[in-house]
């Protein structure tokens, strides 16, 4: 009987210890890890068996090939696998990342994480000879770093949601400040709101069985200053200070010489607090035609999986605190 009773004490104190060391670690990585500011978007907040907390999901959870070390091209990454992902800062402060790795990068700030699927899906070597497989190989990593979820007070996850809008709406991201350990481990110390929000919209759908130049849709960017202060952008003519940038392992550059642009007129744009600002692009532009599978391309005739975002690269914004970008689309309309 004593020795029973002994083992039961042995095994409350060995989790209450298991229990302060992961909260003993935990805060020391937000005493003295170093803080990191990641730009995000909240979705799904309730969870009834775990209280009220927020989703989040990263532009980083999904790792393009062209962010991939070749060692990872190579070998390819099993579900579960340990994953370290480079990061660097952009002009707002945020991190961005960098390169996907299979080994702790050195001399650089990184997360350490881990891959949520096979990649490829069905053989965990890449080999370009085998067609079989080539278009598995198209698709991203998918990874998690355990600052994926935040959690609330009772009852704010939804006002949280609401905050943050949704697809139909304008989208205010929302800015999460991390602390990171020296060996990448992430924990979410405090979050903010973006002083920017976007919406992103088809205004004209895409002509089915129209050539090229008249099979793309149109999208309309709009965007609203929820900030205190005023904005002002600075816009060049034909759209030339917006960029595609892909959102998983689609063509990478079009084939606009941005060159041009650099001569265009550029004019300024000044947004009070809650003035809107809508810009239209039309993808049936040639600037927005990319190259794929050594042919020019226009973003309707792409594989379906395939999506971009619009991104605001012109000049640098004097009081914004988060990138400007679009919601997903495909040249087709449908926006994610």
């Amino acid at each position: 009987m004593k020795i029973k009773t002994l083992f039961i004490i042995l095994a409350i104190l060995f989790q209450i210890i298991s229990v302060a060391g992961i909260a003993f670690s935990k805060e020391s990585i937000l005493l003295s890890g170093k803080q990191i500011i990641l730009q995000t978007a909240p979705v799904d907040p309730r969870d009834i068996f775990k209280g009220d907390y927020v989703k989040l999901d990263y532009n980083f959870s999904s790792i393009p090939i062209h962010k991939l070390d070749e060692k990872i091209k190579q070998q390819g990454v099993k579900k579960g696998q340990q994953v370290y992902l480079a990061l660097t800062t952009d002009y707002y402060g945020l991190q961005q990342a960098e390169k996907l790795f299979i080994k702790p990068p050195q001399n650089i700030l990184y997360l350490t994480g881990y891959s949520t699927s096979h990649w490829p899906y069905k053989d965990y070597k890449y080999n370009d000879t085998d067609k079989r497989n080539s278009r598995k190989n198209n698709y991203p990593v998918k990874v998690k770093f355990g600052i994926e979820q935040y959690f609330v007070e009772q009852g704010q996850g939804k006002l949280l949601e609401e905050i943050r809008g949704d697809r139909e709406s304008f989208q205010q991201p929302m800015l999460v400040k991390v602390a990171v350990s020296a060996k990448g481990e992430a924990i979410i110390h405090s979050f903010d709101w973006a002083n920017i929000a976007m919406k992103t919209e088809v205004i004209r759908d895409a002509k089915r069985n129209a050539p090229d130049n008249e099979s793309n849709a149109t999208i309309r960017f709009t965007l609203i200053n929820k900030g205190t202060q005023a904005i002002t952008l600075s816009l060049k003519e034909n759209n030339c200070s917006f960029i595609l940038i892909p959102t998983s392992s689609n063509p990478q550059q079009t084939l606009f010489d941005r060159e041009r642009c650099s001569d265009a007129e550029a004019h300024s744009k000044t947004l009070q607090r809650d003035e809107t600002l809508s810009i239209d692009f039309d993808l049936n532009q040639p600037q927005w035609v990319v190259q794929h599978k050594n042919k020019p391309t226009v973003l309707s005739r792409l594989p379906w999986e395939y999506r971009y975002r619009i991104a605001y690269k012109g000049a640098a914004i004097e009081g914004i605190n988060a990138n400007i970008v679009s919601s997903a689309f495909h040249g087709r309309g449908n926006i994610d």
